[in-house]
């Protein structure tokens, strides 16, 4: 799970343990408070903590049932970025063809 991120610990702890929660929810598809604390290493506390952030701004979402998947702001950067790098795409594609 730290594949993206550097050796060194970053300045910015809190941030780099709620994207390392956003990708084990990825990974998993939805997990409880326990599992994300115990699988993190963090205390229930901490991890509560860091879901509600989430959820709060929309990148983690629970549907009442005490398990947390990934919020509709997650879906709606990963649709843009589709979206980007499609038109991109279809951008070099004319220009490729207007250059011959």
């Amino acid at each position: 799970m730290n594949d993206g991120c550097l050796p060194v610990k970053p300045p910015v702890e809190a941030l780099r343990r709620g994207l390392a929660m956003l990708e084990l929810l990825s990974e998993h598809g939805a997990l409880s408070l326990a599992d994300l604390a115990a699988k993190m290493g963090l205390k229930r506390t901490t991890a509560h903590n860091l879901l509600k952030t989430l959820v709060i701004c929309g990148y983690a979402a629970n549907d009442g049932d005490g398990v947390y998947r990934l919020g509709g702001k997650i879906r709606r950067l990963a649709v843009a970025q589709l979206l980007n790098r499609i038109s991109q795409g279809q951008a070099q594609g004319v220009l490729s063809v207007l250059s011959v």
